[in-house]
C-alpha cells in the first residue's frame, strides 16, 4: 500500500510539473510570436531599432535573394521600396531545442510588393531564438515561398 502512494504522489508531482511547462511554453511562445510580429512590421515601416534590439548581432538570414547576416540586413532594409497592404501568421507552433533555443514555425499570408514585385502570398517560415544573457534574441529567420502547383497539362 505504501508503495502504490508513493506512485500516486510521484505521477502527481509529473503532471503538475508538465503542466508549469506547459504554461510557461505557451507563455514563451506568446512572447515571441509578439517580438515576430514587431519585427515584420519594423520592415515595413523600415524601422530599424527592433532589428538593433531583437536580433542576435552573430545571426544568418536567408530569403530568396540568399543569406546575409544582422549587419548587411540592416542595410538592405532601408533600400528596399515595399508596400504591404497585409499580412497574418498563422498555424504558429514552437518547438524547444533546449532551454536556451527555440524555432518557430508559421504560415505568413500577406498581399503586396516590394521593388515593384509581387510578394508570395503564401511562405512558410522559420525563426530560430536564442536565450542570451536572460534575453530571448532572434539567431535565424528563413521564408520559403509556397509552390502554386499548376495542372499536368495533357
Amino acid at each position: 500500500m505504501k508503495k502504490i502512494v508513493i506512485l500516486v504522489a510521484m505521477l502527481m508531482l509529473t503532471l503538475t510539473l508538465v503542466a508549469q511547462n506547459n504554461a510557461a511554453d505557451a507563455k514563451l511562445q506568446s512572447e515571441l510570436f509578439a517580438k515576430e510580429k514587431a519585427l515584420w512590421d519594423a520592415f515595413f515601416k523600415k524601422d530599424l531599432q527592433p532589428f538593433t534590439t531583437l536580433l542576435a548581432d552573430d545571426g544568418v538570414f536567408a530569403d530568396s535573394m540568399g543569406f546575409t547576416n544582422k549587419a548587411d540586413m540592416l542595410k538592405a532594409i532601408t533600400g528596399i521600396n515595399c508596400k504591404i497592404n497585409s499580412y497574418s501568421f498563422s498555424k504558429q507552433k514552437m518547438s524547444r531545442i533546449d532551454q536556451d533555443a527555440v524555432i518557430l514555425t508559421f504560415t505568413a499570408t500577406q498581399e503586396g510588393e516590394c521593388d515593384g514585385q509581387k510578394v508570395p502570398v503564401t511562405s512558410y517560415v522559420t525563426s530560430t531564438w536564442v536565450k542570451r544573457k536572460g534575453k530571448w534574441l532572434g539567431f535565424s529567420h528563413t521564408e520559403t515561398p509556397a509552390m502554386v502547383m499548376e495542372p499536368a497539362k495533357k
